[in-house]
């Protein structure tokens, strides 16, 4: 099932998660014999007015409460269906809860040294008024750049090495040319070097999320009026982009100890088998192609485990279907398996470290949860809607009623309008 976002619904979907309250606070909600506390009700309607950004008026009281309503009686349908433990739902569930814990330990173990000076914001502030006119070359790993690197050096022209090494046809055609773009559109890394690069100039290779580019800022457009109050009010914004810009330095010195622990060695053989698996895959080859063998793929040093090329392969369905489908070489296999072996040792200290018993874990994992079956309902609904795979406004109110019809739900209005602690809740 193709669990994606119902963008009809997009208003009417919020995070929610329903905990028990602490406090012995009234109702102002019943949905059969569960409650909505008036507590719980506050907090989730706080961040709500902050996302939206609106003020707060009993039109929205009513709206936001009516939602988590609605959103209460679809956990309660998922629940009535078993969908948490359909196969391929069930299956997403631990990908987010996994990716939870590892977003909870990098918080833990790599926030806490991450620093912003005071110098850094004026950059970011000063960056936050400039437009780069930018071009790269991009390749998918290391070997592809330096080749990149030195054709350009050699004195090939830019232009043809884009016609060649992009498969986006767009940017094979412009020279890998993105336009004006500003702080903040770009991966981290490339807009730390390239806010640095002065006009017509080259940059080395820069590693990314995605890959490896080189960089050439082309022009740029300077907004030279600022004042110290656009600096205040943009503190937090300023602060978000310098954290994002320093961090994955950190995250890349932390994982590479992690690899040097490991000790990892990778066997040709193995390899090659699991690169034929992958083509296989691709060109739909029968599945006697796929590799059921006993060949070593990879011996974790540390500890003295293997893992077979059948066990490689097992392990590599952790890899979405993007990352699979940018392994072409030895060296690209080698870095998928890194990283996924690394992963599990980074769930394995989570792990050890309690995170997936700590109270917040706890609380940001059903919240993640709750959300996911709401939309996994509602993308079932939308599958058997129109011929676009699209539920209408109608369609969701109608599927609503049809809860409601078959389930005690009250609300206290009057509590609603009449409660006056808004404004203790925001502060």
């Amino acid at each position: 099932m193709r669990i994606g976002s119902v963008r009809t619904l997009a208003a009417i979907a919020f995070l929610i998660w329903f905990g028990c309250s602490t406090q012995q606070t009234p109702a102002v909600a019943y949905i059969g014999d569960e409650e909505i506390s008036l507590d719980i009700f506050a907090d989730r309607y706080k961040n709500f007015l902050h996302t939206a950004g609106v003020i707060d008026n009993l039109h929205f009281r009513h709206q936001f409460l009516n939602s988590l309503l609605d959103e209460r009686l679809i956990l309660q349908y998922a629940a009535d269906l078993d969908l948490s433990n359909d196969f391929l739902i069930s299956s997403e569930l631990v990908r987010l809860k996994k990716q939870l814990l590892l977003n909870q330990l990098y918080e833990r173990e790599i926030q806490s040294n991450l620093n912003v000076s005071e110098q850094e914001l004026i950059t970011m502030f000063n960056w936050s008024k400039t437009l780069l006119h930018v071009r790269h070359l991009f390749a998918k790993d290391r070997q592809g750049i330096s080749t990149i690197s030195e054709r350009l050096v050699a004195g090939e022209k830019w232009e043809l090495l884009a016609e060649e090494f992009f498969s986006d046809p767009v940017l094979a055609q412009n020279g890998g040319d993105l336009g004006f773009v500003g702080l903040g559109d770009l991966d981290p890394a490339f807009e730390k070097v390239a806010f640095r690069l002065r006009d017509g100039e080259i940059s080395s290779p820069v590693s990314t999320s995605t890959g490896f580019s080189i960089i050439q800022v082309l022009d740029r457009e300077v907004e030279l009026f600022r004042t110290e109050a656009e600096f205040v009010s943009q503190r937090g914004y300023l602060e978000q982009i310098a954290y994002s810009h320093n961090k994955r330095p950190i995250v890349r010195e932390y994982t590479d100890k992690i690899i040097r622990e490991l000790d990892l060695r990778f066997h040709e053989q193995g390899l090659l088998q699991i690169l034929k698996a992958i083509e296989a895959r691709e060109t739909n080859f029968p599945e006697s192609f796929l590799p059921y063998s006993n060949l070593t793929c990879i011996t974790v040093e540390r500890d003295g485990k293997t893992f077979t090329a059948a066990e490689t392969w097992l392990e590599m369905e952790g890899l979405s279907v993007a990352q699979r489908s940018r392994i072409e070489t030895l060296h690209q296999l080698r870095q998928s398996l890194t990283g996924l072996i690394v992963r599990q040792e980074l769930l394995v200290r989570a792990r050890d470290l309690g995170i997936d018993n700590d109270p917040q874990f706890l609380t940001n994992w059903s919240r993640t949860r709750d959300n996911y079956l709401v939309t996994a309902v509602l993308q079932r609904l939308s599958e058997t809607s129109d011929e676009y795979g699209r539920l209408s406004k109608a369609e969701y109110h109608q599927f609503i009623r049809s809860l409601r019809s078959n389930t005690s739900v009250t609300l206290d209005s009057l509590l609603l309008k009449r409660w006056l602690g808004l404004q203790e809740t925001l502060l």
